[in-house]
């Protein structure tokens, strides 16, 4: 990784430099953007998608175009894995420097064997068939160049969620306003 000019510079597999364009974003926003992405097929399957997002993690610090890009490939893997009927949760909020997000589906579940190997490239992809964890190396890549942390936890038969954890610079101080009390003998004091 180098560093340019106070901004990241990220070299992608095929060579490129892609820089990380770290601003204030709106997370709800971002959220709603990628929810259109799976909503078409997430109301075909009678899904049920649920957003709560805690009031202290509205804002975050992260590049708004790459964030969506993860919001939508764990929203896309989600109502994929989740059957009709289902519901797919995105829950936000934050915690001491971070900001986690969690994707929850209510599908199959995954054996304990394969979370290791889930976020990373598959080899070779079946016809017709998209692998188990479609788009995982790609937001583990995006999660990993904002500097954070992505993990999945799931339980057969009950579902799989997402973590993703990104640093968040601590909220800026309000500076205090200072007033002088007026003296209380009646004197005025003169500085």
């Amino acid at each position: 990784m180098e560093a340019s000019r106070g901004k990241r510079i990220i070299v992608a597999e095929n060579g490129t430099a892609q820089e990380l364009r770290a601003a204030d974003a709106n997370l709800e926003d971002l959220v709603e953007k990628a929810a259109t992405t799976v909503y078409s097929e997430a109301c075909r399957k009678s899904q049920r998608l649920v957003i709560n997002i805690d009031a202290g993690a509205t804002m975050v610090r992260a590049d708004p175009a790459k964030l969506e890009r993860v919001l939508a490939n764990l929203l896309r893997n989600a109502v994929w894995h989740t059957p009709v009927a289902g519901k797919v949760t995105v829950e936000a909020r934050r915690e001491d420097s971070e900001c986690l997000i969690a994707v929850s589906d209510s599908g199959e579940g995954i054996p304990p064997d394969e979370i290791p190997r889930l976020f990373q490239r598959p080899a070779t992809i079946e016809a017709g068939a998209p692998p188990p964890a479609l788009g995982l190396s790609v937001v583990k890549g995006l999660v990993d160049e904002h500097g954070g942390r992505v993990w999945a936890e799931s339980r057969l038969g009950r579902g799989t969620t997402i973590f993703v954890s990104l640093p968040q610079p601590a909220p800026r101080a309000v500076p205090e306003t200072h007033q002088m009390d007026p003296p209380r003998d009646g004197h005025t004091t003169h500085g």
